[in-house]
């Protein structure tokens, strides 16, 4: 029995992050949990990927539209799961239907919070490591939204 089959446009984007597209058939959910994925995050609300596949993995949804951004308590929760997984020396994975525009916007808002980026710079290394990402202007707006929204100092 060979390898299973990484989901459509799989990348790792920094040591205990993946980002993909759909995870439709069994087989990718194995591969997630082959290269030690214990957290996935779908933000589709159309569909949603074979988890019973892998029980071994924790699923989390936090569906958006297709073509739209999260909300800013929508990526805060994203962040909290990337938070408790670093806590755990866990992995995630975050999809969406194709793995560019609301994946790709949740990715940007990750590297501002836990690398420190600018916005631009978020946007520019999104969209290096997988190219089509953040599809919309209002996905751009959002991620800018959120920079200006936790460099805030606190009260």
């Amino acid at each position: 029995m060979g390898e299973a089959t990484p989901p459509p446009f799989f990348t790792w984007v920094s040591s205990n992050l993946a980002a993909h597209g759909l995870p439709s058939l069994p087989d990718q959910m194995r591969y997630l949990e082959d290269k030690g994925i214990c957290y996935v995050v779908s933000l589709t609300s159309e569909c949603r990927p074979p988890v019973e596949a892998t029980p071994s993995i924790t699923w989390i949804p936090i569906g958006i539209d297709d073509f739209h951004p999260p909300t800013l308590e929508q990526v805060a929760e994203f962040i909290r799961v990337v938070e408790k997984a670093e806590k755990e020396n866990k992995s995630v994975s975050v999809h969406c239907m194709r793995g560019r525009g609301r994946t790709g916007t949740m990715v940007a808002c990750y590297f501002i919070k836990m690398q420190n980026m600018s916005a631009a710079e978020a946007i520019a290394e999104v969209r290096h490591q997988r190219p089509g990402s953040i599809e919309t202007a209002e996905q751009e707006d959002l991620i800018r939204e959120y920079y200006t929204f936790i460099s805030k100092p606190s009260i």
